[in-house]
């Protein structure tokens, strides 16, 4: 039966065989064709008849086996047929090829006559599909000179059949992969590979290093691009087109391509660095504007960081602003400050980039208290003869540079090291005088007092201590415990 065309048609195109170019008799059944060529196609029904039966009246030898192998190509389209020379057979033995889509030669069948070499490539098949070969191999016929009577004297072989599945259609890489760049996001398109089989896939990279080892994203497209990737700006990107087939499909002869990989940066919007930055102090309190900006192409902030040592390792305070001005207080507490101001975009808005850097530097001024100074200290017998002892009263001239922050504390101890029998008393700014007891009767007392600054005040520091006065309480001493 006849083989459409629209089958044979892919197997017919291309067939190229490792075989003598010179004319050669058929040799299937019917009249000789004298155009035909070794290694030539055939399609009819003759050639389907082949060399394969012998008469049973045929009392010569067959000629060996030949080992018949068949490999796929890695192109995906080819197959490669190779065999030995019969056992019984020599140089002038010839062989025909058949190839077919079904094991029973009948749908996409081919056949190649008079080959003479002990291998042929077959070109142009179907990628991913199963196919069946034969070989015969048969004597050269009459009318050839080169051939002895003894080789005439062999039948052809026995028929050897081999299956051998082409490979999968290696997909090309994509081409012409053409990018679109905005602030903060790109599109890109590629042309698909032309030599697809079915439906495609894509897989896409985005990666931010030429290693291609820190991915940023991955996507699975259908269609041979994408739009409005939103990266971040100001960076250099790598984009990686691979292709694949759609595994939604029923595209079962194509294989993954080649990564396309290709390099592209992604400007951004550089906000306007603000200027004018000022810093004042008032009291506990630090104020700071600057000048608002405008060349942002989407929402924005500015970004205030406070230190407090110059390598920014120890922050005091982040502040994400709307405005152009801010006032941190309770600032005292350090001396000096260290300012970071820039515009940033806020969140959702990949278009625009930060903006420079501008500094401040702030060394808030510091006071050392003076020394109060002890006007009087009396002492006043405590009336009570349950509680011995007495009281003493003391008055001082508060610090001359006071500010009002400051606070007067009193030291009492026995020893004048102020190791011993230590109690302290504290006063505040406004006050002159204080009373401190009961103490002790008929023992001594030393007695000093300084200004002290407010606490976690890193602005206002403690005086130095007064002199040291002097006193002993009246009555006599209470009895010393005896030790146990």
């Amino acid at each position: 039966m006849k083989v459409p065309t629209f089958l044979l048609a892919p197997l017919l195109a291309f067939a190229i065989g490792s075989c003598s170019s010179e004319p050669e008799e058929s040799i299937v059944p019917g009249a000789p064709d004298d155009n035909e060529l070794p290694g030539q196609p055939m399609d009819t029904e003759r050639d389907r008849v082949g060399p394969w039966t012998v008469a049973e009246d045929d009392n010569r030898t067959r000629l060996d086996s030949c080992g018949l192998v068949a490999v796929a190509d890695g192109n995906a389209t080819g197959i490669t047929a190779s065999w030995s020379i019969p056992g019984n057979g020599s140089g002038d033995t010839l062989y025909r090829l058949e190839v077919a889509e079904s094991k029973d030669f009948s749908n996409g069948y081919l056949a190649f006559a008079n080959l003479k070499e002990t291998s042929y490539h077959i070109s142009q098949l179907k990628p991913a599909t199963k196919y069946h070969l034969r070989l015969q191999a048969y004597p050269a016929p009459d009318g050839n000179a080169s051939v002895s009577t003894e080789t005439i004297s062999f039948a052809p072989s026995e028929p050897e059949i081999a299956q051998v599945t082409t490979t999968r259609n290696r997909l090309i890489s994509v081409e012409d992969i053409e990018l679109t760049i905005e602030h903060g996001k790109f599109s890109a398109k590629w042309t698909p590979p032309a030599n697809a089989s079915g439906k495609l896939e894509y897989v896409v990279g985005l990666h931010s290093d030429e290693a291609l080892k820190d991915g940023v994203d991955i996507r699975l497209l259908k269609e041979p691009m994408v739009k409005d990737w939103i990266v971040e700006p100001g960076l250099d990107y790598w984009l990686q087109v691979r292709v694949v087939p759609d595994p939604d499909s029923t595209n079962q002869s194509d294989s993954d391509s080649p990564p396309l990989v290709k390099q592209f940066h992604v400007p951004g919007n550089q906000l306007k660095t603000p200027e004018n930055f000022k810093v004042t102090t008032a009291n506990d309190n630090i104020s700071l504007s600057w000048d608002p900006i405008n060349n942002n192409s989407q929402n924005f902030e500015y970004l205030l960081m406070a230190y407090i040592n110059e390598e920014r390792s120890e922050p005091f305070g982040e502040y994400h602003l709307n405005v152009p001005r801010e006032s941190i207080s309770s600032v005292n507490q350090n001396p000096r400050y260290w300012f970071d101001l820039q515009a940033v975009p806020a969140h959702g808005n990949h278009s625009d980039l930060a903006s420079e850097i501008v500094s401040h530097f702030l060394e808030l001024p510091t006071t050392t208290y003076a020394s109060p100074k002890i006007s009087t200290v009396n002492l006043e017998a405590i009336d009570d003869p349950d509680t011995p002892g007495a009281i003493v009263k003391i008055s001082w001239e508060g610090s001359a540079n006071g500010d009002g922050q400051q606070k007067y504390r009193v030291e009492i101890a026995d020893d004048e090291e102020f190791l011993t029998g230590f109690q302290d008393h504290e006063e505040d700014a406004g006050s002159v005088g204080a009373e401190i007891g009961p103490l002790d009767p008929g023992r001594t007392y030393y007695l000093r007092m300084r200004a002290v600054g407010p606490l976690d005040d890193g602005t206002r520091f403690n005086s130095e201590y007064s002199e040291i006065k002097t006193f002993v309480t009246p009555g006599a001493p209470p009895p010393v415990e005896p030790n146990e």
